[in-house]
């Protein structure tokens, strides 16, 4: 389960963790919360343990959806190996804003 979501600076989130199936729904509300209080947001995954496609598309729907209200999520996962695959084979490599 995802333990935390710290906001380390305003704007800038840091997931830790796991961001599975398991608890996407809960991560993607707490994150969508985080949006509507921020025009620009940083999310950095790359301290997350484990992804699974459900959590990628969740990454991705979150972006879109920040966009269509004139938001942006600039998501970053510097050499996680876990996030990377995970991305990689779910084809949504595109979501990443920087690695």
């Amino acid at each position: 389960m995802m333990r935390e979501i710290i906001s380390i600076n305003e704007g800038l989130v840091e997931l830790n963790g796991y961001l599975t199936s398991a608890n996407v729904s809960e991560v993607q509300k707490n994150l969508e919360e985080l949006i509507d209080q921020n025009s620009i947001l940083t999310l950095d995954i790359t301290k997350l343990k484990k992804l699974d496609s459900v959590g990628v598309f969740m990454l991705l729907i979150l972006k879109r959806n920040a966009e269509n209200f004139g938001k942006n999520i600039f998501i970053v996962a510097a050499e996680n190996e876990v996030v990377l695959k995970a991305i990689e084979e779910s084809g949504m490599q595109k979501i990443l804003d920087a690695i």
